[in-house]
């Protein structure tokens, strides 16, 4: 009975030692990802089960499974920070490329607005053409028939 009061602390030190190493870095990943998020670290049923396994025995085979345990987890952050940096570097390219879309959109809009000036400036030339033609046509038209009444006269 005295046995199982002393292993209490004892537990819960190594219980929380473990836990503060593997979320440790699963938090700072995270919080590197999303950094206004909330953290909570999920632990797998086969994960805690080699923990309370080791804190209770001392065989070395469960301290060689909290080895693999840890392994497991540290290839699995390595994996998350090879795919975190993949996804940054998608993001600035995303970014740059949406930034030079951005650009030609500005270009391609300008080039409108010019050739929307350009037809309407064309526009008032061939009415002002065509008012002058009209004009010069009843002058035309009305000295020709100004002088048939004179000569008939």
């Amino acid at each position: 009975m005295l046995k199982r009061y002393a292993l209490i602390p004892l537990l819960c030190c190594v219980m929380t030692a473990t836990s503060w190493a593997v979320t440790e870095p699963a938090t700072s990943a995270t919080t590197a990802a999303k950094p206004n998020s909330t953290v909570t670290a999920k632990t797998s049923p086969s994960a805690s089960a080699p923990l309370r396994q080791a804190n209770s025995g001392t065989t070395p085979t469960n301290a060689s499974t909290l080895g693999e345990v840890q392994q497991k987890h540290k290839l699995e952050l390595a994996q998350q920070q090879k795919r975190l940096e993949l996804l940054e570097q998608a993001n600035q390219k995303a970014l740059a490329q949406n930034q030079e879309l951005q650009l030609k959109n500005d270009n391609l809009s300008v080039q409108v607005q010019v050739l929307q000036s350009e037809r309407s400036a064309q526009m008032f030339i061939y009415g002002a053409v065509t008012f002058g033609i009209g004009i010069l046509a009843g002058i035309v038209i009305y000295s020709i028939l100004y002088t048939r009444r004179r000569r008939q006269w």
